[in-house]
């Protein structure tokens, strides 16, 4: 099972009941709207293809609302969990003030899993240098957040 899945899933009332209606929905982004030759295509995506990625936090939202095994707080980090605290991040540019806790650590951890996964267009990256790239972001995540992320990054 996919770390989303299972993150998603355990974040329902009962995480077994969360990774059911996932997985009846569609484990793929293909149920979203964004076929598998965008999401693994090597190299840079053109601008429209990269705003058809940016779909998928409310595509999300859209399929899993309404499920009594969703709470509000799950639905609400699946919509913005590519947010950012400077306004820059997608899909509503919401600003620090708008954003849960909950969404700005899923955050942190969506992107960092992003750098340490294999992907079929870029290869794995050492944890050090993720945790770093982290660190770096300035004004869109929130450093202290980042600094408690510090051990979970590195330990492993």
């Amino acid at each position: 099972m996919s770390p989303t899945l299972t993150d998603a899933g355990v974040a329902a009332s009962d995480p077994q009941d969360g990774l059911a209606v996932l997985e009846q929905r569609g484990s793929t982004a293909e149920t979203f709207g964004i076929p598998l030759a965008v999401l693994d295509k090597p190299g840079r995506l053109d601008p429209g293809e990269r705003a058809l990625i940016e779909t998928h936090p409310a595509a999300g939202h859209e399929a899993l609302k309404g499920n009594a095994g969703i709470s509000l707080e799950i639905l609400d980090a699946v919509r913005h969990h590519h947010e950012f605290l400077d306004g820059s991040g997608y899909p509503d540019a919401l600003c620090a003030g708008s954003i849960k806790d909950i969404v700005r650590m899923l955050t942190i951890s969506d992107i960092f899993a992003a750098l340490i996964e294999q992907r079929t267009y870029k290869p794995t990256m050492p944890r050090e240098k993720a945790y770093e790239i982290l660190l770096g972001m300035h004004g869109k995540l929130e450093r202290s957040l980042v600094e408690a992320f510090r051990e979970v990054a590195l330990s492993r």
